[in-house]
Order: C-alpha cells, then structure tokens, then sequence
C-alpha cells in the first residue's frame, strides 16, 4: 500500500506535528549515544572488567546522557503512533503497544540512570585492574547483573513487544503502508528472541556486544521514519471540516485509492 493520506483530525494536529518531530529528534539523539556507547566482547560477561574499563570511560557518561534524552523524546512517539491509530480495528492492539512502550521506557530511564550516571561516579572509588575484597567484586558483580537485567526487560517491552504490537496494529488499520507493520514486527521479534537468548546465557558476549546495537539501530530509525510520516500527516489536507470517527473525512481514500476506514 502506498503512503496513507489520511486525514486527520483537527485537534490531533498538534499532537502528531510535536510528536512527530520529538520521535525524530528521539530518534537522532539516541542512535548518536549509541553510536558513541563503548562496547567490546573482551568485557562483556566479566562484571570487574566492563567496571575497570566503563567507570573510567571518557564517554560513558556522554553516550548514556544522550541515549537517555532519546528515550525521553520517543515516549512522544508511542503517544502519537497511537493516537493515530485510533478509530481503526488496530486500536486496541495498539493501546497494549503504548502500554508495553511506557512500561520500557520507564524501565530503561531506570537503566540509563544506574548504567550510565551512576557507573560515571565511581572512577574515583572503583581502581582499575587493582586487588579487590570480595565485598568489592560482590557489589560490582551485583551492579553489573542488575543492570544487564533491566536492559534485558527494556529489550523485550520497548524494542520488542512495542514493535510488534504497533506493527499488527499497522497492518490491521490500514492507515499506514504494510511495510512498517511488517518491519516492526520481524525487528522487534529479533529483539525479543535476543533478549530471551541472553537471559538464559546463550551466545550472551556476542548478543549483547555485536547483535543489540543493530536490532537497536533498526528500531530506532523505524520509529524515526514513523515520526516523519506522522508529521507530514499533521500537515495533510484541510484544518477544518467534517472528519469521521478515526480522524478521515467522510469518504476519505488513500493515495493508492483505497477507501479510507471509518471505524466500522
């Protein structure tokens, strides 16, 4: 299917023109920290050395500062998305989507804070490649697991389950081209697959190291692109006049020629 034409609604405008340029500015902001987020399969699984090298990292503290204000932004995202969505036979599907999304985005807010805030300020306590007590390698492997957890959970909600819920309320609304819904689906699968594959610790270094940063990327740049369908979407067609249930005005048609959904 080509582009939706949807009309919107004209007091969700400004929803979708902020909430479109919040998920592209989310989207930016967070695949440049995690551009930028080190990361090396000679320390991944050895809780003293990621501390040894991160907590004395000169852009720890800058990677997880950026990816956390990308976060932030893309909440935006999950808004708009939905309420675009509304009227349609994905509606429902696409409230859990928000659902899973704010529950991620709560969770990884969390992350970022501990990971990348919290590990900054231990340079001056945690000496690298030093002799440590066994309290000290205690604490730093249980500060390592939680924090690995917690991504793990914001893998499977925010990068997976979200994906893949807006993707079938994608295909089952007919108000977006298929293909975002089928991406959403197939990357947020990945995810959620690498994600659970990591919790039982299988392949964990090089999923954790290698595959994330680009299931990650992929997501990113999709809720990127979606953010840029929703702004031109906020600039569709007239501001006034009739509009149907979902936001179309009455016998709306997609640029393909397909009659827009009503609700019905």
């Amino acid at each position: 299917m080509a582009l939706s034409t949807i009309i919107p609604r004209s007091e969700d405008r400004p929803l979708l023109r902020v909430g479109g340029a919040m998920t592209v500015f989310g989207a930016l902001t967070a695949a440049l920290g995690n551009v930028l987020h080190p990361r090396s399969t000679t320390y991944y699984d050895d809780p003293a050395a990621w501390l040894d090298h991160n907590a004395h990292s000169s852009v720890w503290f800058g990677s997880h500062v950026l990816i956390l204000l990308g976060t932030i932004a893309l909440v935006a995202a999950m808004v708009s998305l939905s309420r675009s969505l509304a009227g349609t036979r994905g509606d429902g599907i696409g409230q859990l989507a928000l659902v899973n999304a704010v529950i991620g985005s709560i969770v990884m807010i969390v992350l970022l804070v501990i990971d990348g805030l919290v590990v900054a300020e231990l340079n001056d306590v945690w000496v690298a490649h030093a002799e440590r007590s066994s309290d000290a390698v205690l604490s730093g492997t249980i500060l390592y697991y939680t924090i690995f957890n917690l991504l793990y959970v914001s893998m499977i909600t925010l990068f997976g389950l979200a994906p893949i819920l807006y993707g079938v309320s994608m295909l089952l609304s007919g108000t977006f081209s298929r293909w975002f819904g089928w991406v959403g689906v197939v990357v947020g699968s990945a995810v959620v697959g690498g994600a659970l594959l990591s919790m039982v610790d299988i392949s964990r270094k090089v999923l954790d190291a290698k595959v994330w940063p680009i299931t990650s990327t992929l997501v990113v740049v999709w809720f990127m692109t979606i953010g840029i369908q929703l702004w031109r979407r906020a600039g569709a067609g007239p501001a006034g006049g009739d509009v149907g249930a979902n936001g179309t005005q009455p016998g709306a048609r997609h640029s393909d020629g397909v009659p827009a959904l009503t609700g019905a």
